[in-house]
């Protein structure tokens, strides 16, 4: 048996505080995801402090609510949710380390947003550890970026990630743009519900007058393009694929092996019992399950055999055409024999003329 770390990744709720408050303060303990937000649906410094980042990165709800809900789904198939749940301030933590170790935390001290060609001058990719976050190596240019792609290793049986900064179009990448449009993503910036991971990170809260982006608005361009730096409770889907932090690549792999690769041949009979395999989030569950799914499929493959077995004898012996063959070989047979009769008189004739 597989043996795994358990491990929770539930969000410990911030305390609210019994005070009197005036009006303008109230309206400061409105809390979404679990979170007080301010009257413009920021985020306070409360949520700061359990993801993590400096006070004056501001990320606005509506974009984490929109992360949560295209991550985690409960009435979309089986085979598709990698999370069973999103804690939202780990993966905006996850998003300002890396943040911090690509673009240099000197840089992002000495300003509260940045320009377009700003953005554009920053590194365009990075190679890091998804358990660990720890960025190996960083691709300055498009160039770089793309030739680094195209050489890298995407096994999915290794810890080592590699991303693009933030998201840039197919197209612009192949002419050696860097990357401007961060808010956008192969769904045209929209949130996907059905199929995929994509959500809206509503870049117009992040975008000032002079349409520079906050330093808010880089952590969550990265969430937009980069799932790896999502943490949550995982299914075991989403641990097959690496997302969970908590596993290494080893046991991934074995997780893919067990529910990808069919023992069955490709015949399974209990396809909900194999559904399940695909949402479960505790390694002990899905073990159990999985024996169980093994014996039922066995079960219910050898059941079909044995009816298999028994509609084709059914079938020959009952066929309209069998009676044509039994006479058809029984007048071979005959014919044998008269053949051999033949035969047998003719040397007997031979043997009288010789004597």
């Amino acid at each position: 048996m597989i043996s795994f770390n358990n491990f929770s990744y539930k969000v410990s709720l911030p305390s609210t505080k019994s005070d009197s408050v005036n009006n303008n303060e109230k309206n400061l303990n409105k809390e979404i995801l679990g979170y007080q937000v301010d009257k413009d649906g920021f985020f306070t410094s409360d949520f700061n402090k359990a993801a993590g980042i400096p006070s004056d990165f501001k990320i606005h709800s509506s974009s984490l609510k929109s992360l949560v809900n295209a991550h985690v789904k409960p009435e979309r198939p089986a085979m598709i949710d990698i999370f069973a749940d999103v804690d939202i301030a780990k993966s905006v933590g996850n998003a300002y380390k890396v943040l911090m170790q690509v673009v240099g935390k000197d840089t992002l001290e000495r300003k509260d947003s940045f320009s377009i060609d700003e953005i554009a001058q920053f590194p365009q990719g990075y190679e890091y550890n998804r358990q660990t976050m720890y960025v190996s190596k960083i691709h300055n240019t498009p160039s770089q970026y793309l030739n680094a792609d195209s050489n890298f290793n995407w096994n999915n049986n290794t810890n080592t990630r590699f991303s693009s900064l933030f998201y840039n179009s197919f197209d612009d990448v192949q002419k050696g743009l860097p990357a401007t449009k961060i808010f956008n993503n192969n769904n045209g910036g929209k949130e996907s519900t059905d199929f995929g991971s994509f959500f809206n990170p509503n870049g117009e809260k992040y975008t000032n007058n002079d349409g520079s982006i906050t330093k808010g608005g880089l952590l969550v361009a990265m969430l937009n393009n980069d799932s790896y730096l999502v943490e949550g409770t995982t299914t075991m889907l989403g641990k097959a694929q690496g997302y969970d932090k908590n596993i290494n690549s080893s046991n991934a792999k074995q997780i893919h092996d067990l529910l990808f690769n069919n023992p069955f041949g490709g015949l399974i009979v209990d396809i909900a019992g194999h559904l399940e395999l695909f949402k479960e989030t505790d390694p002990d569950k899905f073990m159990e399950k999985y024996t169980e799914f093994m014996r039922k499929n066995q079960q219910e493959l050898n059941k079909a055999s044995d009816k298999k077995a028994e509609y084709e004898k059914n079938l020959l012996e009952n066929a309209p055409f069998k009676k044509w063959f039994d006479e058809l070989e029984k007048i071979e047979q005959k014919r044998l024999e008269r053949l051999s009769e033949q035969k047998k008189k003719e040397q007997i004739v031979k043997l009288d003329i010789k004597a």
